[in-house]
């Protein structure tokens, strides 16, 4: 079987993650998390110099208990691999 050479175009892969379908992607999967963990629980994009992502987050008080006493948002990200 012959060798196959794979050679990435840099800058067009660092757009793609800067600006690309990347981000979306990740918002997306945050979102899914954000509803799996409950009411309380909010996502934010962030922008990095090298890459886009999301971030979840208790965003009230009662959920930021919860998620303390709970490890609620590590259970949500959990489900994700069990689909």
């Amino acid at each position: 079987m012959p060798k196959i050479k794979v050679k990435l175009n840099g800058s067009a892969v660092r757009s793609m993650l800067l600006k690309g379908g990347g981000a979306g992607v990740c918002m997306g999967i945050a979102q899914q998390m954000a509803e799996r963990a409950g009411p309380g629980y909010a996502v934010r994009r962030v922008d990095y110099p090298e890459r886009s992502g999301a971030i979840v987050y208790p965003s009230s008080a009662a959920a930021r208990a919860d998620n303390y006493s709970n490890n609620t948002l590590e259970k949500a990200r959990g489900q994700h691999y069990d689909d």
